[in-house]
């Protein structure tokens, strides 16, 4: 009795086997590609366009803040240098002026930084949805299961990379992906 199921049991873990090879097998017969989506990010002409357009705008920004923080320095000097001249509450009106000043100079930084994230961010997304469609493209034309990123995979054949292709043709459909200055300017700031 003990024959018989064994000899029954060790009939279906053969047969579980050969499901799950035939399984297996169907699998591999499907077509997979891999995507370094930083090269894409990094070569694309629009990728190129967008961090232009960030540094130009930040240096900007910089020369801005910094032409600021030169106009508050001298009114600290002149105040500092002025003390004596004035009266206590003269000198403490001035000085909370100048503070309010600061604080101003310090809003607008984080403004400025704030615009230039949105920006940042905003401008990638919109890329990143381009480099999807057309992935997705390559993707129906040849028949791929499943488009992984490089970073998700450990190991792979160099000819699933399809990174090349869609640079390629992002390029050719997708040349500048212009930034919303004025709905990143009005973004809210986090406190």
């Amino acid at each position: 009795m003990n024959r018989v199921k064994s000899a029954i049991l060790a009939s279906l873990v053969i047969a579980g086997l050969g499901i799950s090879s035939a399984a297996l097998a169907e699998t591999h017969s499907m077509s997979y590609a891999i995507v370094d989506m930083n090269k894409v990010m990094r070569e694309a002409t629009a990728a190129e366009g967008i961090r232009s357009e960030l540094n130009a705008k930040s240096k900007q920004f910089h020369a801005e803040l910094e032409n600021q923080d030169k106009t508050l320095s001298a009114e600290k000097e002149a105040l500092a240098k002025s003390r004596e001249s004035m009266t206590a509450d003269a000198f403490d009106k001035k000085v909370k002026d100048l503070q309010n000043k600061y604080g101003s100079a310090e809003r607008l930084l984080q403004e400025r930084r704030r615009t230039l994230d949105v920006a940042s961010n905003t401008s990638r997304t919109r890329l990143l949805t381009e480099a999807t469609k057309i992935i997705a493209d390559i993707a129906k034309e040849r028949g791929y299961a499943t488009v992984f990123t490089q970073e998700a995979v450990l190991l792979a054949q160099p000819e699933l990379d399809i990174t090349d292709e869609v640079v390629k043709r992002m390029n050719k459909s997708i040349s500048k992906i212009a930034i919303d200055w004025t709905s990143a300017n009005k973004a809210p700031v986090k406190q």
